[in-house]
């Protein structure tokens, strides 16, 4: 669980409310395996297979954190955009880094 919500939460990056819908991204951390999440910011939910963890995101200081309270876990990213093709790089407060890259948006 704790992997799921890690990768949930480098997610949310592309979550400000620019777009109504769903959102894929693949994420590529530096030590790592790729996952791919999709967002849906309706429901404000990230989404990895059958697994599905809330999150909040603070777009001033590009920073997104979800998690139950014991196991909260924060993502600062270096860029936000929801254009499809847009790569990023992120940093999570564990010090783990990687790439994040939108595949597609749904309205």
């Amino acid at each position: 669980m704790k992997k799921f919500i890690l990768a949930a939460l480098s997610a949310i990056f592309l979550a400000a409310p620019a777009y109504a819908g769903s959102m894929t991204i693949e994420f590529a951390p530096e030590d790592g395996d790729k996952v791919t999440i999709i967002l849906d910011s309706t429901a404000q939910t990230a989404t990895i297979g059958d697994q599905t963890s809330p999150y909040s995101w603070d777009e001033t200081g590009k920073t997104l954190c979800g998690g139950e309270a014991e196991q909260k876990v924060c993502v600062t990213f270096d860029e936000v955009s929801h254009d499809v093709g847009f790569t990023t790089g992120y940093t999570r407060n564990d010090g783990v880094t990687g790439t994040a890259t939108v595949i597609s948006v749904t309205e």
